[in-house]
């Protein structure tokens, strides 16, 4: 399975709008995607980077 299918798949699961997986990963890590990058993510437009928590 493709990693936007997965994607799309575990939102969908969960019942979450692009928007609030979004804000998930911004929470999660104190930075992330915006909703537009969720929804290329999902059309196999470009695939989700690294994530890093900011140091403190």
């Amino acid at each position: 399975m493709a990693i936007g299918a997965l994607i799309r798949d575990l939102r969908k699961a969960r019942g979450w709008s692009q928007g609030r997986l979004a804000d998930e990963i911004n929470d999660a890590f104190g930075t992330g995607p915006i909703r537009e990058y969720v929804s290329r993510w999902e059309r196999f437009k470009v695939e989700p980077g690294a994530f890093k928590r900011p140091r403190r």
